[in-house]
C-alpha cells in the first residue's frame, strides 16, 4: 500500500511542478497520502521521512514552497528508484529493423494523432481522415507504422480494406517482418487483408509460393480469397496452374466456380476436357455460367456430344441419377444461336418416346417428363420455323 502511495505522490508532485509550487499549500491530494505513509513508516522508517517531507510541503509558505517541493520530489523518486527492478531477464539479441525511413518533412504531432485515433477508435468520419492522410503522404512517417499495421483489423470493413490495399504496400518490403509475424493462413478477415497487402509487396514468385501455402492450409474463406487474388491478378498475384486444378476439386462451390473461370480464361492444356469432365457431376450450372454468351463453336459442339452421351446412358438404363446437368446443358446450347444447339433438341425430340420412359433415382419421379418439359421450353424460346414445327407435333401428342 505504501508503494502505491509513493507512486501516487510522485504523480502529484509532477502535477505541482507544472502548476506551480505555490499551489501546494494544503493540497488535499498530497494531504490524504500523508497518513498512509506515516502508517507505513511504523515498519519502514523511510516512509515516515517521506510523510514528513510532504507535510512540510503542504504547510510551507509561498516563499519556501519551491525548496519544499524540490526536496519532496527528490526523496520520493529516490525511494521509488530502490523499489524498481532494473535487471532485464532473458538473453540479449539483435533488434530486427523494419527499415522504414522517417518522413522528409516535419509533420505536427497533432496531425498524426488524428490519423492514429481514426485507426484505433470508432465513430463516423474516420474514413475521410485516412483517405486524406493517404493523399497527403502522411503514412510515410514511421510513427504511423504500428497504427497502419493494426488498421487491417479495424471493425470498419471498408476502412480496413483501404489500409490493406493502399497504405501497407506503401511501406514496401520493410513492413514484411511485421506482416509475416501477425499473419495466420488459417485466420479471419484481418488475415485475408494481410494476404492482400502481401500480394502487393512480394515478388510474383514469392506470391506464387505464398498462395500455394495459404490454399493448402486455409479455411474456405481464405481459399476463396486466394482464388479471387489469382482471378483478379491483384498486386503480383497470378494464376498458379497447380492451385487452379486443385480448385476444381474443392469442397466449396464458390472456389470451384472461380477455378473453372480461371481454367477457361487461361485455356490451359486440356482445359475443355477438364470442364466437360465436371459438367455432368453437379457443376453444370456454374460451368455454363463461366462459359458465358457466344462461346467458341467447338465448345458448343463438345457440350452437345456430352449431352447426347448423357441422354443415351439414361435411355439405356431407363433411369437418371440426376437430370439437372442435362437440363442445364440443353438450355445453354439451345440459346447460343448455333446449329448444334437446335440439332440436339431435334435429337431429343426424335427419341422422345424412349425419353418418356426414363425414371429418376427416387421412386415415382419421372426424369423423362422433366427432359421433355425442358424441350418444350427451349423450342418455344427459339421461335424459328423449324422449332415451331417440332413444338406443334409435341403439343398434338
Amino acid at each position: 500500500m505504501s508503494i502505491a502511495a509513493l507512486q501516487e505522490a510522485s504523480k502529484e508532485l509532477r502535477r505541482l511542478a507544472i502548476a506551480g509550487s505555490a499551489l501546494a499549500r494544503e493540497d488535499f491530494r498530497i494531504r490524504k497520502l500523508i497518513p498512509v505513509l506515516q502508517k507505513g513508516g511504523e515498519k519502514v522508517p523511510v516512509f515516515a521521512k517521506v510523510a514528513g517531507s510532504l507535510e512540510e510541503l503542504v504547510t510551507a509558505t509561498e516563499n519556501d514552497s519551491p525548496r519544499a517541493l524540490l526536496q519532496a520530489t527528490i526523496l520520493v523518486n529516490a525511494v521509488l528508484y530502490t523499489q524498481v527492478q532494473h535487471k532485464v531477464e532473458g538473453e540479449f539479441g539483435p533488434v530486427e529493423n523494419v527499415g522504414v525511413a522517417l518522413h522528409s518533412r516535419p509533420i505536427a504531432a497533432k496531425t498524426l494523432r488524428a490519423v492514429v485515433e481514426a485507426l484505433s477508435t470508432t465513430g463516423p468520419g474516420r474514413m475521410e481522415v485516412v483517405e486524406n492522410a493517404i493523399k497527403d503522404g502522411l503514412f510515410n512517417d514511421v510513427r504511423l507504422l504500428k497504427s497502419a499495421v493494426d488498421g487491417v483489423a479495424d471493425l470498419h470493413a471498408d476502412l480496413a480494406d483501404l489500409v490493406a490495399r493502399e497504405v501497407l504496400p506503401r511501406y514496401g518490403r520493410s513492413v514484411l517482418p511485421i506482416l509475416r509475424a501477425q499473419y495466420d493462413p488459417k485466420g479471419g478477415a484481418a488475415d485475408i487483408r494481410r494476404l492482400t497487402a502481401l500480394a502487393r509487396i512480394l515478388t510474383p514468385e514469392e506470391v506464387d509460393a505464398l498462395l500455394r501455402e495459404v490454399y493448402d492450409a486455409g479455411q474456405k474463406e481464405m481459399r476463396l480469397h486466394v482464388a479471387s487474388l489469382m482471378d483478379s491478378r491483384i498486386g503480383n498475384a497470378r494464376p498458379v496452374e497447380s492451385i487452379v486444378r486443385d480448385m476444381l476439386r474443392d469442397k466449396s462451390m464458390e472456389v470451384r466456380q472461380v477455378g473453372y473461370r480461371i481454367m477457361y480464361k487461361m485455356e490451359y492444356p486440356d482445359y475443355l476436357k477438364a470442364l466437360l469432365a465436371s459438367i455432368t457431376k453437379g457443376d453444370s450450372e456454374i460451368i455454363c455460367g463461366v462459359l458465358g454468351r457466344d462461346p467458341k463453336a467447338e465448345i458448343v459442339a463438345a457440350l452437345v456430344e456430352v449431352a447426347k452421351a448423357e441422354l443415351d446412358s439414361m435411355i439405356e438404363k431407363k433411369k437418371a441419377q440426376s437430370v439437372n446437368p442435362l437440363l442445364n446443358i440443353m438450355a445453354y446450347v439451345s440459346r447460343q444461336g448455333r446449329d448444334a444447339g437446335f440439332e440436339f433438341l431435334e435429337y431429343v425430340f426424335k427419341r422422345r418416346a424412349e425419353v418418356a420412359e426414363v425414371t429418376a433415382a427416387k421412386k415415382g419421379e419421372s426424369a423423362g417428363k422433366a427432359i421433355l418439359q425442358r424441350l418444350r421450353v427451349e423450342l418455344t424460346y427459339l421461335k424459328t420455323s423449324s422449332a415451331k414445327t417440332l413444338l406443334q407435333q409435341l403439343e398434338m401428342e
